[in-house]
């Protein structure tokens, strides 16, 4: 995920060597069963090729529904690529596996980061996996004399951060026609780091806003909804009341998230209600929702009445 000890570092996916995961190279153990079958002479030629494994994409498509998977050969031979499409659309690169040493680079682009992105903390059965599957090849007459014992494994995709908590400071209704708090946001990374943790873990050389580019604090203002009327969650009525957020001047940080507004334009005062509200953040490696619940309180001195 990048060092983010370094000053000026960002969170970039590690290239996974798969060869080296292994307690023992997967090739040496095919060169050492070759051997012991009495066909040394042909351990100069025995090779393993590292491949994402064609057999497990009707696993992932029903993990990842409305998601298309193929795998295709690229450079030449040397390499596969895992590629991915939803609802149709153009498929695009997930990650490349090198077949010689079984590298595997994550590709940056949309349909990679809405995979990472599909489960929240706490859910880590439901991230991005690739299947990836080792074929050894050995010549005649020694071709298929050593199986490769648990050739067959998924490489876990981990998603960098997560939002674990959002909220605004409640509101109480009075005769002023606007009503504003700051909203307030909780992350934590993969490590289970939150900013301040993470930011002491760097040696205080790098953000937790700064290493995974968090850019962008969004509401959909058109989605906001409120049981104001006492019948349940439904769209804002501009008529009563409106809601708008005015997004962080300068750079995002724990004090610094941008701020809801509540104006007043024909309402009662003197009922309890709530409002829902949607907020997006942008990071660099895509986009993390959550709906963050504003409670506003009726009037000090007000007698309950009727919704209207």
């Amino acid at each position: 995920m990048g060092n983010s000890t370094v000053q000026g570092a960002t969170c970039e996916y590690e290239n996974l060597v798969v060869s080296k995961t292994f307690n023992t190279n997967p090739l040496d153990i095919l060169k050492a069963g070759l051997t012991s079958g009495g066909y040394s002479a042909l351990v100069t030629d025995a090779k393993v090729s590292y491949q994402f494994d064609e057999s497990k994409l009707d696993e992932l498509e029903d993990k990842f529904s409305g998601y298309s998977f193929t795998v295709k050969s690229e450079n030449g031979g040397t390499a596969n690529v895992l590629r991915a499409s939803v609802g149709g659309g153009t498929q695009q690169a997930v990650a490349t596996i090198d077949n010689a040493n079984g590298t595997i680079k994550i590709v940056e682009n949309q349909n990679t980061k809405n995979l990472i992105n599909i489960y929240e903390s706490g859910q880590l059965a439901k991230a991005l996996t690739l299947p990836v599957v080792i074929k050894p090849t050995t010549c005649e007459p020694a071709d298929g004399l050593v199986k490769l014992n648990n050739n067959q494994f998924d490489v876990r995709v981990i998603k960098p951060i997560f939002i674990v908590g959002a909220s605004i400071k409640d509101m109480e209704l009075n005769n002023a026609s606007t009503l504003t708090q700051p909203l307030a946001l909780s992350f934590e990374d993969f490590n289970e780091y939150d900013p301040l943790e993470f930011y002491e873990n760097s040696m205080s050389k790098v953000t937790f806003w700064s290493f995974y580019g968090v850019s962008k604090i969004e509401v959909d203002e058109a989605n906001i909804k409120t049981d104001y009327r006492g019948n349940g969650f439904q769209n804002l009525d501009p008529s009563v009341f409106t809601v708008s957020y005015t997004a962080p001047t300068g750079a995002i940080s724990l004090n610094n998230m941008g701020s809801v507004t509540l104006n007043q334009v024909n309402m009662s005062r003197a009922n309890d209600f709530q409002v829902q509200i949607p907020v997006t953040v942008t990071y660099k490696w895509g986009q993390l929702s959550t709906t963050v619940t504003l409670n506003v309180k009726a009037a000090p001195g007000q007698n309950r009445a009727p919704r209207h």
